[in-house]
C-alpha cells in the first residue's frame, strides 16, 4: 500500500496536481486510494484527522487522482 500511494504521489506531481495545494491534503487523498486499492479499510475521517486535513479535502484529492488516471 505504502509504494502504490508513493507512486500515486509521484504521478500527483508530475501532473502539476500538487501546485496550490496543501501536502497533507494531495498525501492524504494518495494513502485513501492506495489504502482502497489494496481493499485495506481506513475511513476517510481517520485519514483526514491524521493528515491534518478534511474528509472533504481528502475526496476531492482522490478524485483529482482518479481523473489523471483516467486520462492516462
Amino acid at each position: 500500500m505504502r509504494r502504490r500511494a508513493l507512486e500515486l504521489a509521484q504521478t500527483a506531481r508530475e501532473r502539476g496536481l500538487t501546485i496550490g495545494r496543501r501536502p497533507s491534503g494531495v498525501a492524504a487523498g494518495c494513502l485513501y486510494l492506495a489504502a482502497q486499492r489494496v481493499g485495506f479499510c481506513l475511513s476517510q475521517q481517520r485519514i483526514a484527522d491524521l493528515a491534518g486535513t478534511s474528509p472533504n479535502t481528502l475526496r476531492s484529492r482522490r478524485d483529482e487522482l482518479l481523473e489523471i488516471e483516467a486520462e492516462a
